[in-house]
């Protein structure tokens, strides 16, 4: 059913919808292959391009914009948002669907601070924690947005469960 679609939407003029899904996917292989500096850049496009103006400088905009730029992670884990980790809340989390697919990985996202700093709370609030059951990879994602120039910075470890 997928490769139908496919053809259909190539046959029928929607290369930006082919464009978008083939940014998705690229920017779900570079988090998978923990390539940082792709993956800040490729967060800021979509930023730039999915966010009104009026509420670009807005930590749920940036939020949203993740979700939505990691949509294609969706075929193969499940989202779960604002996650109780019993230490405070870790902003994102994917889970695997099937437990053959590593890894899991958790996402915190800064504002006006660092990247690295996203990764420490992640550590240091224990957020990992509820994922004690997982056995393998997780993949921990600091995502920071500096607001005066507008630029992402990513910083990704990976630990083992």
């Amino acid at each position: 059913m997928r490769s139908v679609f496919w053809r259909a939407i190539r046959n029928d003029g929607w290369e930006e919808v082919i464009k978008a899904v083939d940014a998705l996917e690229a920017l779900l292989k570079a988090t998978l292959e923990m390539n940082e500096k792709a993956v800040a850049q490729m967060i800021q496009e979509v930023h730039m391009q999915s966010s009104s103006s009026l509420i670009y400088n807005n930590e749920i905009s940036l939020s949203s914009v993740i979700a939505l730029a990691y949509y294609s992670a969706c075929r193969d884990y499940t989202l779960v948002r604002e996650l109780p980790t019993g230490n405070g809340f870790a902003d994102m989390v994917f889970l695997p669907k099937r437990t053959s697919l590593n890894p899991a990985w958790v996402v915190e996202l800064k504002w006006d601070k660092t990247a690295e700093g996203a990764i420490s709370q992640i550590k240091s609030k224990g957020y990992v924690s509820v994922l004690k059951e997982y056995k393998g990879n997780i993949l921990l994602v600091g995502i920071n947005y500096e607001k005066k120039s507008r630029k992402h910075q990513c910083r990704i470890e990976k630990v083992e469960m």
